[in-house]
């Protein structure tokens, strides 16, 4: 039941160290206004600070976090969820005020509290106290964090629980317990669950258990899946015990399909990242990129692993593309290839980040080629 615990030190210490940045700058009059609240008064502060030259990047992050804290300490139901639940890419900095909104009893705290735990940061109340709470958020607590044995009658309720948030987090649930008396359940979701995102979930989490039936399973229910569900079986394919297990020459088949599309695409990927050779992952997805439709050759771009020895000339061909958009994420990759390695290839960063300048600036001047 270890999903939602964390560890006391190194939380203590970002907890502190959050509070001691925002005390570093508690005397910006900025930063005082944005948690304040006072939109109005905000905008004469920032107007004010451009005109003096003193408004600097630091400052505008702090005033962004300030507004946002202040944001989640006034939240209130029912907008109040999807506040919390937008914050899900930049709740790090957050992470103080969502543990102080996420001891309040209500769907919000409750929403608080499960982005704290899928991000292994929630330390509140015990989440078994929770499974017979009023709030979805704080039952999908419970549920992630019924991963054992004895917790199999818990799971099966909440894998029929009314709140797609509590099936989600049951469906985690199963895939890590590993139990086989989930499988029916688990089946069962995967075909008519109301919410895609179950679905998709539960037919991973299939994949989690492995062994050549459900291997078989999956691709029986291969060729009837939307484009969303072949993703998902894709990702079931890989997991270790499916892909030992016929997994990988499923795998294969599929990145071969010449008119695939993006699962095509996802299946070359997922075989690289796995260490398949060449000529079944990267080659592929390189093909992808070189003779595809235009959504396979950006999305293959996007996928190609950045330490690969030949990824640098693949993104180098694609941004000579008569294709803009092409070419434009293969500037994209090949500046994020550069900065990662840093001082192995400082020309190329150097040439990228002009490349994006150029096209930036063309845009702003309303021309649409990339020079």
């Amino acid at each position: 039941m270890a999903t939602v615990r964390r560890n006391g030190v190194r939380v203590l210490g970002s907890v502190l160290g959050f509070a001691f940045s925002l005390g570093a700058c508690a005397s910006s009059p900025l930063v005082k206004t944005a948690a304040s609240g006072d939109v109005k008064a905000l905008r004469g502060d920032i107007d004010a600070a451009k005109k003096s030259g003193k408004l600097t990047e630091d400052e505008v992050r702090d005033v962004a976090r300030a507004l946002l804290i202040g944001d989640i300490e006034r939240s209130r139901d029912p907008d109040g969820s999807a506040l919390v639940r937008s914050l899900t890419s930049c709740a790090a900095p957050l992470e103080g005020a969502l543990e102080d909104r996420a001891e309040k009893r209500d769907e919000t705290g409750s929403e608080a509290a499960l982005l704290l735990a899928e991000r292994h940061e929630y330390g509140g109340e015990c989440p078994a106290s929770f499974r017979d709470a009023p709030e979805g958020g704080f039952r999908a607590l419970a549920a992630l964090d019924a991963d054992d044995e004895d917790d199999l009658e818990l799971r099966h309720r909440f894998l029929v629980d009314p709140d797609p948030r509590v099936r989600r987090a049951a469906v985690e649930a199963s895939k890590k317990a590993r139990d086989e008396r989930d499988v029916p359940l688990l089946l069962d979701a995967s075909r008519v669950d109301p919410d895609p995102l179950v679905q998709s979930r539960a037919l991973v989490a299939l994949g989690a258990f492995g062994g050549q039936d459900i291997v078989l399973r999956l691709q029986d229910r291969f060729g009837s899946a939307d484009e969303a569900g072949k993703l998902a079986i894709v990702d079931a394919w890989a997991e270790p015990a499916s892909y030992e297990a016929g997994g990988r020459a499923e795998l294969e088949s599929t990145a071969a399909e010449a008119k695939g599309g993006f699962v095509a695409v996802h299946a070359a990927a997922t075989l690289s990242r796995l260490g398949a050779p060449d000529e079944l992952g990267f080659g592929r997805l390189a093909t992808f990129v070189k003779d595809g439709t235009t959504d396979e050759r950006r999305m293959a771009i996007r996928l190609l692993p950045i330490d690969h020895a030949e990824t640098e000339a693949v993104l180098v061909r694609a941004s000579q593309d008569a294709d803009e958009s092409v070419a434009l994420l293969a500037w994209v990759r090949l500046y994020a290839r550069a900065s990662s390695r840093r001082g192995k290839n400082d020309e190329l960063s150097a040439q990228a980040e002009k490349k994006l300048l150029e096209w930036a600036r063309s845009k702003a001047a309303g021309k649409e080629t990339l020079a």
